[in-house]
């Protein structure tokens, strides 16, 4: 059931490119994340690059699937719910990965208390992405009155 327009899946998807850059967890944002973790790569650690770039490229792909999404609205093309899904499921993936390999959670510090940590970039993120499912195609909507206008020129006619 799709309740919202195609304009409001272009203001989603432009939420979601501007939230990658406010900050989501101790006044880092997503971008600037990125950046910390490719430096963390460094010998001195136990991280190598290939570990860095698995953690990061569901994070990449959450603004790159945005960008897609808002050139496939603006156009008016049809952009299946499969692809307006990515951005939520590229999320879960992420913190998922975050979850399971320690560094969200601890016995000291459980997975709630790090979710009441979390600041506007993060949330905004999540609230577009999940938004983002509820959106209509422009397309669909156009061939659906094109489809009524002509049954009625039809009845009309007879």
């Amino acid at each position: 059931m799709k309740l919202l327009s195609n304009k409001t899946r272009l203001l989603l998807s432009i939420l979601i490119i501007i939230s990658f850059f406010l900050p989501a967890y101790n006044a880092i944002s997503a971008f600037k994340f990125i950046s910390l973790a490719l430096s963390e790569t460094t010998p001195p650690t136990d991280i190598n690059l290939i570990d860095v770039l698995m953690i990061l490229a569901p994070l990449v792909l959450i603004p790159i699937i945005a960008i897609v999404v808002f050139i496939r609205s603006y156009m008016k093309a049809s952009t299946p719910t499969t692809v307006t899904g990515l951005p939520l499921l590229f999320l879960m993936f992420f913190f998922g990965i975050l979850f399971f390999t320690g560094n969200i959670s601890s016995i000291s510090s459980p997975a709630y208390k790090f979710l009441l940590k979390m600041q506007i970039g993060f949330y905004l993120t999540v609230i577009a992405s999940l938004l983002l499912l509820f959106t209509r195609n422009g397309r669909q909507h156009r061939h659906k009155r094109r489809r009524q206008s002509s049954l009625k020129a039809t009845a009309i006619a007879a």
